[in-house]
């Protein structure tokens, strides 16, 4: 291969990898097998739906455990280290986009609009957290970890995967630790010291998570208002932060 084919071959395989693969990925690992409860599967019915030329792949336990054996071999052990299963599967969405590429996204999150326009022109997508979540840490931001998107080998996932091997909290809170080391505080760290911001898009949460947990409560509990009918109007997705895995693991 000449010096110009060699070249050629590079940019086509650049141009290929700043693709985000048109796959919708979500992640189930049901404790002692118990099914996907009926309100998740609703929602993750309407992500086929509203974006049909998308491949939709839902992870189970077998699968992640051959992704791992066949791709992440060297990860295993600090898999096994985690604390809680949670944290497991936070690793596992970031280790999942790195191969795959595609859009990943929490089995308590719903669909309302195709997600094609919201994602064109990127090659690594972060959705933010609402403010409410954000400000009570004292952050100026906070990137999210429940929608996420990327073409395959994504040189920030390479940082992410990096933080995991070696992140430790010293903090005896559940949620705090989950955050700090797999979490949205681990993501918002990594963001944060890196050097290539402009490769990254950071999806405004009225787009992606328009409703803080607050207000999601209130929906929940029969409290639809004008204000926050208005916040959703113009939103691709709305996220529920159900939260079950802040839950007594049983």
């Amino acid at each position: 291969m000449d010096k110009t084919a060699r070249k050629n071959s590079k940019l086509l395989f650049y141009f290929i990898s700043m693709i985000i693969p048109k796959i919708i990925h979500q992640v189930w690992e049901g404790k002692n097998r118990q099914p996907i409860p009926k309100l998740q599967l609703l929602m993750a019915e309407r992500w086929k739906k509203n974006n049909p030329v998308w491949e939709y792949k839902l992870w189970n336990g077998e699968m992640m455990w051959q992704l791992l054996n066949e791709h992440h071999p060297h990860f295993i052990d600090r898999y096994n280290s985690y604390r809680y299963d949670v944290q497991r599967w936070d690793a596992i969405r970031y280790l999942i986009l790195y191969s795959c590429g595609g859009l990943y996204v929490d089995l308590d999150y719903d669909c309302l609009e195709p997600i094609d326009p919201l994602l064109e022109g990127s090659s690594c997508c972060f959705g933010i957290e609402p403010p409410l979540h954000f400000q009570v840490f004292g952050k100026k931001h906070l990137v999210g970890n429940a929608f996420m998107a990327c073409s395959p080998y994504q040189p920030f996932f390479d940082e992410i995967i990096n933080e995991l091997k070696g992140g430790h909290s010293a903090t005896k809170d559940k949620f705090l630790h989950v955050l700090e080391t797999t979490g949205p505080h681990m993501i918002t760290r990594v963001y944060n010291n890196y050097s290539r911001k402009d490769e990254i898009t950071l999806l405004p949460y009225e787009k992606v998570a328009p409703l803080n947990k607050v207000e999601v409560q209130q929906v929940m509990n029969g409290g639809m208002t004008y204000e926050i009918k208005n916040k959703i109007k113009d939103a691709y997705a709305v996220h529920y932060f159900l939260g079950t895995w802040l839950r007594d693991e049983k």
